[in-house]
């Protein structure tokens, strides 16, 4: 076992009462050499499959403990806690300004009248990071990037923009360099490569997305034994994992993926509504054949969606602070 496997299941063992692990304590456990997004994805994924959740921040006490949190049950405040920032609170290291006297600035104007120079000079007597600074900086920038990208894509909305990109891609309505980032540094991953990989991805996704929906259908019906719905759960979890890996495989370019965030909130203010007018509407009322198409439409929404709408609430309110700590 290499000493990055034997650090992450460290991390999980000590982390299981809690159930969650956050960015700063995977970033802190990380070896320096463990800094490419190959070896953060491998993490993140190590974590997931041990049962854990990687959240921005440690979640409210009381809130979780050794049970699997169900992300399909409502959790009041599941995200309380987040304003402290997105690295639990831990704050960068700011270079200290050094203190001028007002001779001293008198002197460097004197010797020095190019305004370029002067700024460079000044520039210079600040501190920089140190390597280890650095190492930790770029990793916490890149898990950030990493917790915002799987929030909005593992999202149905999420994953239904993602496959019609794609599939524009495919068809040759979007540009294929405008759209998916090819990668220059590994000359085996290029743009021959991504476009042999895209029809096989866009078909496992669309097949995927179909299965977990069909699967979130049967979580709706009236009957449906305990044992039978947490199997059913975790299968949608699973594909949705498995969904945000396929998709990152054709690394996808962030200027496509920002705009989903709106997506996200759109799709959430419609079934605010939808929930609104049903509200309106009581005992036999609902037999009312608008109520029923309003009830048909939230439902629908849901199963597009692949969560309920307290679920996706939380998950806008997640992707927002990520996103908003990632800029």
């Amino acid at each position: 076992m290499d000493k990055f496997e034997t650090a992450i299941k460290s991390l999980i063992r000590s982390s299981r009462k809690a159930g969650t692990v956050t960015l700063a304590q995977l970033n802190e456990v990380l070896p320096d050499d463990a800094s490419s997004p190959e070896k953060i994805e491998s993490a993140m994924a190590m974590i997931e499959d041990a049962g854990l959740e990687v959240a921005e921040s440690a979640p409210k006490k009381g809130k979780r403990g050794a049970k699997e949190a169900d992300p399909f049950e409502s959790e009041d405040g599941d995200d309380a806690g987040l304003a402290a920032g997105v690295f639990g609170g831990q704050t960068e290291r700011t270079a200290q300004p050094v203190e001028v006297t007002p001779a001293a600035v008198v002197d460097v104007t004197e010797k020095i009248d190019d305004p370029v120079r002067m700024y460079l000079t000044q520039m210079g007597e600040i501190p920089l990071l140190t390597r280890e600074e650095e190492i930790s900086l770029a990793r916490k920038i890149e898990l950030t990037r990493k917790q915002f990208r799987k929030e909005v894509l593992s999202s149905g909305f999420g994953l239904a923009s993602a496959i019609e990109i794609l599939e524009d891609v495919v068809r040759g309505e979007l540009a294929f360099d405008r759209t998916l980032k090819v990668n220059q540094q590994d000359p085996e991953i290029g743009k021959a490569d991504l476009s042999d990989r895209l029809p096989g991805n866009i078909e496992t996704l669309r097949r995927m997305y179909s299965a977990a929906k069909s699967d979130f259908t049967t979580l709706t019906l009236n009957g449906i034994k305990e044992e039978d719905a947490t199997g059913i759960k975790k299968r949608i979890v699973a594909r949705q994992r498995k969904c945000v890996l396929l998709i990152e495989e054709l690394n996808l370019q962030g200027k496509k993926v920002r705009p989903m965030i709106d997506l996200l909130e759109s799709r959430l203010s419609e079934m605010h509504r939808l929930e609104r007018k049903l509200m309106s509407y009581r005992g036999a009322q609902l037999k009312n054949p608008v109520a029923v198409e309003l009830r048909k439409r939230l439902g629908d929404l849901q199963v597009d969606g692949l969560e309920q709408l307290g679920k996706l609430e939380r998950r806008i309110n997640l992707v927002r602070k990520a996103y908003g700590n990632y800029e």
